[in-house]
């Protein structure tokens, strides 16, 4: 990372977990990849601790289980103004301001 101008981090796992997916069934799967992700989380914390990313942006996952894995169409239109952030941030860091 210190060879990079500008590093962009994205944080694509949920923090809220399957507390946001009531009314939806909630397999076995679901659960165990709930349990990554809470560890997952605390590790790109520490990591952002000591590297500070330029710009962190985080997915938009609410409504969506850890398994969807086959409604990433979905999951990318729910994001796209993680793209209008991004384009923006790379813009402002381009010309230096």
């Amino acid at each position: 990372a210190e060879d990079c101008d500008f590093v962009i981090a994205v944080k694509a796992m949920g923090t809220k977990g399957i507390n946001k997916t009531r009314g939806k069934d909630i397999t076995l799967a679901d659960t165990m990849i709930g349990s990554i992700q809470i560890v997952s989380n605390g590790l790109m914390d520490r990591s952002f601790q000591l590297r500070k990313p330029d710009l962190l942006l985080s997915a938009e996952l609410e409504g969506f289980k850890p398994s969807d894995f086959r409604r990433a169409s979905e999951i990318v239109a729910a994001n796209t103004k993680l793209l209008e952030q991004c384009k923006k941030a790379i813009t402002h860091h381009l010309e230096g301001s």
